[in-house]
């Protein structure tokens, strides 16, 4: 007799699960990641003026990149990464940064090419750093409207002002708002 309760029990279960399996619509799907790049060789990022791989400064122990920002405004590319992504209403890049003696703010950037409508921005404005800070993370997301098609985006780091920064782990998802 426990023996029948428990499959009974058990398809009642998967029943369940199975049904719950397709109510799932895109305002419930978890962030999906189209990217990802832990930062952890020299060779991560194009060469450029001020930027250094630095192996004893990282969140996950395998070095992360040191930016050194020395005029008025600095910018660095992170990433460019073409997508053919499910039509989801939000893009959103995350990175971890710190920094030492920011004069002024460091904050992330994300550049989306649409398709048929053009390239547009989002700057992490609310989500700055400066002065001297522990690693933190960091996102600037890109809400798109129905219909739309991203078809690239980019990572920049954007310094306005002097100081140290650090960036590692830096990721791009797609998921819902």
């Amino acid at each position: 007799m426990t023996s029948r309760r428990s499959r009974v029990f058990a398809s009642a279960l998967l029943a369940l699960g199975a049904s719950l399996a397709c109510d799932i619509g895109p305002e419930r799907l978890p962030d999906m990641a189209l990217y990802a790049d832990g930062l952890d060789s020299a060779r991560t990022v194009a060469p450029q003026p001020g930027v250094s791989f630095d192996p004893d400064n990282s969140t996950d122990g395998r070095g992360s990149l040191r930016i050194e920002a020395s005029g008025e405004r600095t910018v660095i590319r992170l990433a460019d990464v073409a997508l053919d992504a499910p039509k989801l209403p939000r893009l959103a890049y995350r990175a971890k940064l710190r920094g030492q003696d920011i004069r002024g703010s460091a904050y992330l950037e994300m550049w989306v090419n649409v398709r048929d409508k053009g390239e547009f921005f989002s700057r992490a404005l609310y989500s700055q750093i400066s002065g001297t800070s522990d690693w933190s993370t960091h996102e600037a997301p890109f809400f798109l409207e129905a219909g739309q098609e991203p078809t690239r985006a980019k990572l920049n780091i954007v310094i306005e002002g002097t100081g140290t920064v650090w960036v590692d782990g830096v990721t791009l998802t797609a998921g819902a708002p």
